[in-house]
């Protein structure tokens, strides 16, 4: 308890270390150079580390820790309401406000942002606003033009030209064996696709209680099409594991990897599904948590992989079980996060982006850059599954 109320100072008082009030480079995107920022009228949070920018998913996973915070909900109104702006400005919300990311977005949130907002400010004139912009998200970005497949599933694809770095970055997963410099592109994957059927959900349950039936009954119909297009391409009964879909080979990648939890967080894992994906969690757990991918594939320099864990899948994967039932895993995962966390902590006075779940160390690959401390949505998926086991005492 003692090092958990150290850890919570710790990042209560970190938080206004992260927020960026500049507001940004005012001067229009085509005079700033690469490595300025873009601007954005609201103040909001920065990962951490060397990224002085707002990044999409992230935000996300900072929002659900500040959320604890009265002092500072603000700022995840403000964040919202950035990604409404960049919407609006440049029809997506940005990887980052940084000019050299911008031509590209990331694994898509906004709805879950949202709905978090409103909890906090219930303001129905400011969730149609919010949810009209969302709906342009989905429907111009992720379900249009060379996002979209013949399948009827979503794919990412950076904009800009065929640079393998730049489309690499919009999975956000960047540096994994799910993606090589060939496939990125021909990938269905199946991250995207669960957080585009959460969307839907999300604008069904939105209409309906709006008093727009028909526009319910549309997006009922779009989850479970999608839903059943996952099963199909993605579901492998054999392993008991979601794959990335390769469109071009007709064949399921078959790198295990945590994204195959992710539609269990989504809720859209049939029951039989998500008991088989419960049983599997053997693959992954280690002695300090749940490692990105079950082995390295021979790639150890990528960061999305054996043996490092990361805060946004250990949220995603806990949060999936419990929607299933399956508390004790939650809960013994959750804690496995939680101790590492402070263990670190009291090794090195700081939280880090990721860690290495199998030695129980902050990870030290060296990837595109060096492990950074700070760390946003480290900090905000502390926090969430430490009021989460908290209130099981």
């Amino acid at each position: 308890m003692n090092k958990s109320l150290k850890i919570n100072d710790y990042i209560r008082n970190y938080w206004p270390l992260l927020v960026n009030y500049t507001k940004s480079n005012s001067k229009p995107i085509s005079e700033l150079k690469d490595d300025e920022n873009i601007f954005l009228p609201y103040s909001y949070v920065v990962p951490g580390g060397i990224f002085d920018t707002m990044f999409y998913w992230d935000s996300f996973f900072t929002i659900v820790g500040v959320r604890h915070y009265p002092e500072f909900h603000y700022l995840l109104k403000g964040i919202v309401d950035n990604c409404l702006y960049m919407i609006d400005k440049y029809g997506r919300v940005l990887n980052s406000n940084k000019k050299k990311w911008a031509s590209r977005s990331q694994l898509p949130f906004l709805t879950s942002m949202i709905n978090i907002v409103f909890e906090l400010f219930p303001d129905e004139t400011w969730l149609k606003n919010a949810m009209f912009y969302a709906e342009k998200e989905y429907t111009d970005y992720w379900c249009r033009g060379k996002h979209m497949t013949e399948s009827g599933l979503s794919r990412f694809y950076e904009d800009s030209g065929d640079n393998y770095m730049t489309r690499h970055t919009e999975v956000s997963w960047d540096m994994s064996p799910r993606y090589d410099d060939d496939d990125t592109t021909d990938l269905l994957p199946v991250d995207l696709n669960a957080n585009l059927y959460v969307y839907e959900k999300h604008f069904q349950r939105y209409y309906s209680k709006t008093g727009h039936q028909s526009k319910a009954k549309e997006y009922s119909e779009k989850a479970m099409i999608r839903k059943k297009l996952i099963s199909k391409y993605m579901w492998c009964e054999q392993d008991g594991l979601y794959y990335d879909f390769n469109q071009k080979t007709k064949k399921q990648k078959k790198i295990r990897s945590l994204a195959a939890y992710v539609p269990m967080w989504a809720g859209l894992s049939r029951k039989r599904d998500a008991q088989r994906l419960v049983w599997n969690l053997r693959l992954f757990e280690h002695d300090y948590g749940l490692a990105t991918c079950d082995r390295d594939y021979g790639c150890k320099d990528r960061q999305w992989n054996y043996p490092y864990g990361w805060a946004p899948l250990h949220w995603m994967v806990f949060h999936g079980l419990k929607r299933y039932g399956y508390l004790k895993e939650a809960h013994r995962i959750a804690k496995k996060w939680i101790i590492l966390n402070m263990m670190v902590f009291e090794k090195t006075f700081l939280m880090w982006e990721k860690y290495n779940v199998v030695d129980g160390n902050k990870a030290d690959i060296y990837d595109r850059y060096q492990t950074q401390h700070g760390f946003g949505w480290t900090n905000g998926v502390f926090l969430d599954l430490a009021m989460e086991l908290s209130e099981t005492v």
